[in-house]
C-alpha cells in the first residue's frame, strides 16, 4: 500500500477508528450485565443502529411502512442487510 499517499488525502491507515467503532456499536450495547441475544437477533439491532448512525434512520422506516403497505411480504429485508 500507498500509505503516504492516502495520509496526504487524509485518510487513516490504521485500526484504531475501526476497533474504536466496534467497541461502541457491538460490546457497549451488546455486552451490559444480564442481556442475552441470538446471532439472528443481534445482527437485526446492528443493523438498525447502523441506520441510526449512518444518518438513515428515517429512511429505513420510510422504506419499511412503502413495503409494508404495498403487501411485499412480512419479513423486511432491510433488517437483514444493513
Amino acid at each position: 500500500m500507498r500509505y503516504y499517499e492516502y495520509r496526504a488525502k487524509g485518510h487513516h491507515i490504521g485500526s484504531g477508528g475501526v476497533e474504536s467503532a466496534r467497541k461502541n456499536v457491538v460490546q457497549m450495547r451488546q455486552k451490559r450485565p444480564g442481556m442475552r441475544w441470538s446471532a439472528e437477533g443481534s445482527q437485526k439491532v446492528l443493523n438498525l443502529r447502523t441506520y441510526v448512525l449512518n444518518g438513515k434512520w428515517d429512511e429505513f422506516w420510510r422504506n419499511r411502512n412503502e413495503r409494508a403497505n404495498s403487501g411485499a411480504g412480512r419479513q423486511t429485508k432491510s433488517l437483514m442487510a444493513a
